[in-house]
């Protein structure tokens, strides 16, 4: 009985020590581009890559979006728009979770979770978290063409430079 409480309290110390090990990505205009209607034009394939490197590399990855998700229905009934879920079946990406701020700060969300670092091309999001949460790196994302327009050195410290 003695050896089995001694590796239990071996297990929750730790459980409790481990490092957070959590990337997010944004969903519009970072995993799904959209034109400048607002009209979903498909994925931004290099970012899917990074999702999957990530997974790989044995990082717990997330989907951090604004949307609400009440708003999701409304989404899959309008022409050329894409709801997070089927997005992600389409994609075959399996998120170790998908989170909908409904229109709140996403710094708030990243801060509980432990992220690490989170994609996104919205300049309002970036200057919050890195602000309010600098423990928390950042990837700015060109809306327009999905390209990374700052922020490779983060991922390059987590992923050991490989891509």
């Amino acid at each position: 009985m003695q050896n089995l409480m001694e590796t239990w309290k071996k297990y929750i110390a730790e459980i409790q020590s481990e490092e957070p090990n959590v990337v997010s990505f944004d969903f519009d205009d970072t995993l799904a581009l959209e034109d400048s209607e607002y009209q979903y034009v498909g994925p931004n394939k290099p970012l899917l890559s990074l999702f999957k490197q990530f997974q790989d590399k044995g990082f717990d990855v997330y989907i951090v979006t604004s949307r609400k998700e009440a708003n999701e229905d409304m989404y899959r009934e309008r022409p050329n728009t894409a709801t997070v879920n089927e997005f992600v079946a389409e994609q075959g990406l399996n998120p170790d979770q998908v989170i909908f701020t409904n229109m709140e700060d996403k710094v708030h969300t990243l801060k509980r979770i432990g992220a690490l670092l989170h994609f996104d091309d919205d300049d309002y999001e970036i200057a919050a978290i890195d602000s309010n949460a600098p423990e928390i790196g950042t990837v700015k994302i060109n809306y327009s063409n999905g390209a990374i327009m700052s922020g490779q050195r983060h991922i390059e410290k987590l992923l050991g430079g490989t891509r």
